[in-house]
């Protein structure tokens, strides 16, 4: 057995990631949006670009929001008891990676679309709100989560696995003791 990261820490190095992303959209959304992930997934994707992020907006100070209590929330849950952070964990994950597989694969499924002709539909009035999350920041800010969450799915199997096995040790040295006594 070689070296592992336990999902518990996954989780908390993605909350405090949110955290810091929080930050980032609150003041400087450019640096986000200009990485070079964000640049080379988009394009190899054929996602089209966004400039929606090159100044601060209501729309990045309520990511803002929504990150910071999302790492927040996470680094809590993350802090549990190991009894309980398993169950919750256990039952959020696959919600939450169903959602991100659903949401990066729409992208990546409808993006045929340029941007020249979202636009056009737009001013015509006949387009579709959803044309709006088809870009190449959202789209690698969803991949990476999915990635990331499925890391910590996997993870959290063998750390379930592993209590699993202490529970039972304990348990049997517990009835052998019992024995012991009588």
């Amino acid at each position: 057995m070689g070296f592992r990261i336990s999902s518990y820490t996954l989780i908390k190095s993605v909350s405090l990631a949110h955290i810091t992303a929080a930050y980032l959209f609150l003041y400087k959304p450019h640096v986000l949006a200009e990485q070079n992930i964000v640049v080379i997934l988009g394009e190899s994707m054929q996602v089209p670009a966004t400039s929606a992020f090159s100044k601060p907006t209501e729309i990045t100070a309520l990511a803002s929001i929504i990150l910071a209590f999302l790492g927040v929330s996470d680094l809590i849950a993350a802090s549990l008891p190991e009894r309980s952070c398993l169950e919750y964990w256990s039952n959020v994950l696959p919600f939450r990676l169903f959602m991100l597989f659903a949401s990066t694969g729409y992208i990546y499924l409808t993006r045929g679309d340029d941007t020249t002709t979202s636009t056009l539909r737009a001013l015509k009035g006949d387009s579709n709100p959803l044309d709006l999350v088809k870009n190449s920041f959202i789209f690698t800010f969803l991949f990476m989560e999915t990635l990331h969450w499925f890391w910590v799915f996997v993870a959290m199997k063998e750390d379930r696995r592993e209590w699993m096995v202490r529970e039972a040790t304990a348990q049997l040295r517990e009835e052998e003791e019992k024995k012991f006594r009588m």
